[in-house]
C-alpha cells in the first residue's frame, strides 16, 4: 500500500461551506491547473460543488491534485505558484470548517481536527506559514465553563484568547462569558477580564443563606455573594448571570423568597435557576441514603419554582427557557445557541460539539471528547483528538427538538416540524397535545406549542410522553 493509499480523511457532514470557500480561492485555482491543466475551471467548479461531503471532496478532487502535484513536481509546489514546501515542515490552510495540513516529510495530506486544542497543542510549533490562515469561521459566542475557569490566570487566559483569534475570527458583538466562583472574583481580576474582552460573567451564587452554603459545601459565604455582585457592576460589567438553587432541604418558601427579591433587587440582568438534585454515587447521596441529610421534597420545589416564575414575571423578566431568566435584549446568547440547534465546538475534557447537517441527507452529528484529562493530554501531545462521535437519526433529530423547543418560551412550532420531518409528525403532535391543553399544562399558540405555568413542572415528562 503506498502512502497516498493510507490517506483516510474524515467523513464530515458540514462541508459545504467549505468546499464553496476552498473552490473560489486562488490556491485551488493554482492547484488545479497545474493538475489538471486541460480542464476548465468552470468544469472542476462544477463537479466540486455537486459533492456530497468531505470524502467525496478530498478523494475525488484535492486527493488526486495533490498526489498529481506531488508526482510531477520533486521540489514541492512551486511550479504551479505555490510557496515552496520544504522538508520536516507542516503548511495549512483553513477552510471554514476543516484544517487541511500538508507534510511533505511523510507525503500525506490529512484532514485535521477543527479547534482550540489542536491549534495550540497539537499544531504547536509547526505552523511556521501563518499566512496560509484564510477563512477564519466566524465565531458569535465564547463560553468558558465546566470547572472552574475563574482560577486561571492572567496568562492562561491570554494564551487561549491568543490561540482563539488565531483561528476564529470574532464577531464584532461576540458574547464572551465567563462562569466564577464568588470568592475567585476581585476587583483586579473584573478588570484583566474586562480588558482581555470578556464581556458577561456568570456567577455561582446558589444561595444568600449561610447556613444552606455551609451546607452544599460551598467555600463562599453569603456576604461575598452580596459583595461580589456590587464588585462586577463598578467593574463596568452590565451583562452577568446568577445562579441560585432551591429546593435544598435547609430552604423554606420564606428564605427563597428573599433570595429571589435579593437578586431583583441588585438589578441581576439573568438569572438561572436550578432545582437541588441528588445525583447516584455523590456525597449528598450517601448523606440521604445513610439518613445522615433530609431528601430532597418534590412538592416543596414544585412550589417553589411557582414562586419564583411569579416574583421573575412581575419584575419584568422573561422566562425564555425552563431555568432561564432575562431582562430583555439580555438572553444567554450561548446557551439560546444549543435550544436553537445551532453548531457549537467544545475543546477540552468532556467537552461536546455538535455538527448540524448542512448537507442535505447527511445526519447532523454529536461528538464528544474523552472524560480523562490524563488520556486527553496525552492524545493531544500526539496530535491525536480522543473523542467519540454519534450520527443522529431523524427520530432522535425531532424527539431533541420536542425536548429543547419546549423548554423556550417560544415552544414547539409545527410549521418547523411540518417542513423539517414531515406534515404526519406534526399532526401527530398536535393530536397528542390536546390531553394537556385540557389540563392546562399546555396552551396552543398560532401551530405553537406552549407549555404553561403549570406545564412547566412536568415539562420533561409532557416532552417524553410526545417522544416519538
Amino acid at each position: 500500500m503506498s502512502k497516498f493509499d493510507k490517506i483516510r480523511p474524515y467523513y464530515d457532514a458540514e462541508v459545504n461551506d467549505a468546499i464553496r470557500a476552498s473552490i473560489n480561492h486562488p490556491m485551488m485555482k493554482a492547484l488545479m491547473d497545474f493538475a489538471y491543466p486541460n480542464v476548465e475551471e468552470s468544469v472542476w467548479k462544477e463537479q466540486l460543488l455537486r459533492t456530497h461531503s468531505i470524502r467525496d471532496f478530498q478523494i475525488n478532487f484535492a486527493y488526486q491534485a495533490i498526489k498529481k502535484i506531488l508526482e510531477k513536481s520533486s521540489d514541492g509546489l512551486t511550479t504551479s505558484g505555490f510557496e515552496k514546501l520544504e522538508p520536516n515542515t507542516s503548511y495549512f490552510f483553513i477552510s471554514n470548517h476543516r484544517d487541511i495540513i500538508l507534510d511533505t516529510s511523510l507525503l500525506n495530506v490529512c484532514l485535521h481536527e477543527h479547534g482550540l486544542v489542536m491549534t495550540a497543542s497539537a499544531i504547536g510549533d509547526n505552523l511556521v506559514k501563518k499566512d496560509f490562515l484564510i477563512n477564519k469561521e466566524k465565531i458569535e459566542t465564547l463560553y468558558f465553563g465546566g470547572g472552574t475557569p475563574s482560577i486561571l490566570t492572567e496568562n492562561d487566559l491570554q494564551l487561549i484568547f491568543d490561540a482563539l483569534k488565531e483561528r476564529f475570527e470574532f464577531a464584532d458583538d461576540i458574547e464572551i462569558t465567563l462562569e466564577a466562583n464568588p470568592d475567585d472574583i476581585t476587583d483586579e481580576k473584573l478588570l484583566h477580564w474586562k480588558t482581555i474582552g470578556i464581556n458577561r460573567l456568570s456567577v455561582g451564587l446558589q444561595s444568600f443563606n449561610d447556613e444552606e452554603l455551609k451546607w452544599m459545601n460551598r467555600a463562599h459565604t453569603a456576604a461575598e455573594s452580596l459583595e461580589c455582585i456590587d464588585k462586577i457592576k463598578a467593574a463596568g460589567f452590565t451583562n452577568f448571570s446568577v445562579d441560585l438553587i432551591y429546593g435544598s432541604p435547609l430552604l423554606n418558601d420564606d428564605d427563597w423568597q428573599k433570595n429571589v427579591q435579593t437578586v431583583i433587587e441588585k438589578d441581576t440582568p439573568h438569572i438561572s435557576c436550578y432545582a437541588l438534585t441528588v445525583e447516584p454515587k455523590t456525597a449528598l447521596a450517601k448523606l440521604v441514603n445513610t439518613h445522615k441529610t433530609l431528601n430532597t421534597d418534590s412538592e416543596k420545589q414544585a412550589h417553589q419554582f411557582l414562586l419564583l416564575m411569579q416574583r421573575l414575571a412581575a419584575a419584568g423578566y422573561e422566562h425564555y427557557e425552563i431555568s432561564n431568566f432575562a431582562k430583555p435584549s439580555l438572553r444567554s446568547k450561548h446557551n439560546s445557541s444549543y435550544w436553537q440547534g445551532k453548531k457549537y465546538y467544545g475543546f477540552g475534557p468532556s467537552a461536546h460539539s455538535y455538527f448540524p447537517s448542512l448537507i442535505l441527507g447527511d445526519p447532523p452529528r454529536r461528538r464528544w471528547n474523552v472524560a480523562n484529562n490524563a488520556l486527553y493530554i496525552q492524545s493531544i501531545k500526539k496530535s491525536i483528538l480522543p473523542f467519540e462521535e454519534e450520527l443522529l437519526t431523524p427520530t432522535q433529530q425531532l424527539n431533541e427538538y420536542i425536548m429543547t423547543s419546549l423548554r423556550t418560551m417560544e415552544g414547539l412550532d409545527l410549521n418547523y416540524v411540518s417542513e423539517n420531518f414531515g406534515q404526519k409528525f406534526s399532526t401527530e403532535l398536535e393530536v397528542q397535545s390536546v390531553k394537556y391543553i385540557s389540563t392546562k399544562k399546555i396552551k396552543f399558540e398560532n401551530l405553537k406549542i406552549i407549555l404553561t405555568n403549570e406545564g412547566k413542572l412536568f415539562a420533561d415528562g409532557i416532552a417524553a410522553d410526545l417522544f416519538f
